[in-house]
């Protein structure tokens, strides 16, 4: 297990601490308002509002005084964790290391204090004159911010802490005086890491706005809450927080590094980037039920592993996963849920779309996206999604692709087996007019007209499959029987759907007292970013800075 130390405090390393330093200059310390609101939001109500650090959320609502809470009952793991993983990436020991690298670390920080003329403003804080500071005070002020077995970083208790040097009478703060001093105490921070150091000075300065004038940070934290156009600043420290949520990345079959035994600063370990056919698992190891409750909350990104202790399970009814869809992140939820009932023959079928895939029709073809579904008194729901061509010459819809599917009783999972078209579309006219009586005696639950293969339209209804059984609540869909592989004689070993992103899964099925396997395939209906980047396409949306 790694123990973690940060040595820099400034912007360079500290080589020569006695070396005679110039004065520093001053600097004017800025608020970042849109990212104070969101984290204050964050803090107030992790399980709810985690949603709202993601620098990408460009949707979020207007908010009460009354949905911000106080300090003391604010949650701060988030920001623990930035912090503590930042430090990880800056400097890292291992535990029978710890104590001569905190000695070493205490002398150069005081070294440092002793000499930096930002220090003086520090006074109050520190308890004595900076300029007489000492090795022991230093390790005073390591145990009191990095606390637990793992030396995790305290970030409530240096806030608390700042705040209680500027109070007045009432409670009120001396803001300007505050404001004045955020240079020196953003340096200071640094004890944290260098982006939890603005994190750090940004929550100090939010809770005093909040507590000297809280109708003032209300108003302007709804102005700015969705303002991101332009601020590099907020948008960055966001990111920062969203990419430290207190998870774990593992590559499978990538090469791991040992952790630095060395007190230095080290640089962050190199690993290959990540590519869409990757698999990886994300491990979280929270520390108490309230904060297996919070991940609970979050969406998942990839596949994940919750490693807890008995004793912090929390209860079921606690436990809400939720992700959202792609195609309510990417905005498009409104166009693929207004289903219209069709009354044919007494079959409760139902009709979405067209919907137009601007992003691939040109001047010659439009292509066009929709679908239909039969829910069954058993409880399972039936899809087809269709993906068709209209020629701007005779204005006529053939359909070109198609994916069918079957939505299972328990409403989070799909089969994708075999051609269900007859049984979704039973009125044979129906389908002549869509052009798909033509594949009545396939099996084929995907199929591409042969006169379009190779142009990439099987990826195209596939993704746009995944994401309408997503945003109808499915989470999986199974694949029951590859009939893909070995149909290209280009490629005799490539499966279709594994090369767009699923992934084998074994079941073990007990019969008669025998054991026996098999291998099926299965797809998530999200955390592919090739399924994303296609949507994007199909709808020529641009990824945001």
């Amino acid at each position: 297990m790694v123990y973690l130390l940060n040595l820099n405090m400034t912007e360079a390393a500290e080589t020569q601490p006695q070396v005679e330093r110039t004065k520093t200059p001053e600097r004017k310390f800025i608020s970042f308002p849109t990212l104070q609101t969101r984290m204050f939001l964050a803090a107030s109500d992790m399980q709810k509002n985690l949603q709202f650090i993601n620098p990408d959320n460009v949707a979020v609502p207007e908010f009460t005084k009354e949905e911000l809470i106080d300090l003391d009952h604010q949650g701060f793991s988030l920001f623990n964790r930035a912090s503590t993983n930042e430090r990880v990436k800056t400097a890292g020991v291992e535990r029978n290391n710890l104590s001569p690298a905190v000695h070493d670390w205490s002398i150069n920080c005081a070294n440092i204090i002793r000499q930096d003329p930002r220090a003086k403003t520090l006074q109050k804080f520190l308890g004595l004159d900076p300029t007489e500071m000492t090795a022991e005070k230093m390790q005073e002020i390591y145990a009191t911010y990095f606390t637990g077995d793992n030396r995790n970083s305290d970030v409530k208790s240096f806030v608390q802490n700042m705040l209680n040097n500027y109070r007045g009478e009432g409670g009120k703060l001396h803001q300007e005086e505050l404001k004045k001093d955020l240079p020196s105490i953003q340096w200071f921070a640094r004890i944290f890491g260098k982006q939890s150091a603005e994190i750090v000075t940004q929550l100090i300065d939010a809770e005093a706005t909040l507590i000297n004038d809280p109708d003032g940070f209300v108003t302007k934290g709804n102005q700015e809450r969705n303002n991101l156009k332009g601020k590099k600043h907020d948008k960055r420290l966001l990111k920062f927080l969203w990419d430290n949520r207190p998870t774990e990345t593992i590559q499978i079959a990538q090469p791991t590094q040992e952790p630095t035994a060395s007190p230095q600063t080290a640089p962050e370990p190199s690993q290959p980037e990540p590519t869409e056919k990757d698999f990886e698992i994300t491990f979280l190891k929270p520390e108490s039920t309230a904060e297996i409750i919070e991940i609970t909350e979050k969406e998942p990104e990839k596949s994940t592993v919750i490693q807890v202790h008995p004793d912090q399970l929390p209860k079921l009814d606690d436990i809400k996963f939720k992700f959202i869809p792609y195609l309510e992140e990417l905005g498009l939820k409104s166009n693929f849920e207004v289903w219209n009932e069709l009354k044919i023959d007494g079959e409760n079928i139902e009709v979405l779309g067209p919907i137009d895939l601007s992003g691939i029709s040109d001047e010659r073809d439009q292509y066009l996206y929709q679908a239909f579904r039969k829910k069954n008194l058993d409880g399972t729901t039936q899809y087809t999604c269709l993906l068709l061509r209209k020629s701007h010459l005779n204005q006529a819809n053939e359909c070109i692709a198609h994916v069918d599917f079957t939505k299972l009783q328990n409403g989070v999972e799909a089969n994708c087996g075999t051609n269900q078209l007859t049984q979704i579309m039973p009125v044979v006219e129906l389908r002549k007019s869509f052009g798909i009586d033509k594949w009545d005696n396939m099996i084929e639950a995907v199929k591409v007209d042969d006169n379009f293969r190779g142009k990439g339209f099987g990826r195209t209804i596939w993704y746009l499959a995944l994401s309408q059984a997503g945003l109808d609540g499915t989470n999986r869909v199974n694949i029951i029987g590859d009939l893909t592989r070995g149909q290209r004689p280009d490629k005799p070993g490539e499966s279709f759907y594994e090369n767009l992103g699923s992934e084998p899964i074994i079941l073990f099925q007990d019969v008669n007292g025998e054991i026996s396997s098999t291998t099926h395939l299965y797809t998530p209906t999200y955390m592919l970013a090739a399924q994303r980047n296609e949507l994007r396409k199909l709808f020529q949306i641009e990824e945001k800075d």
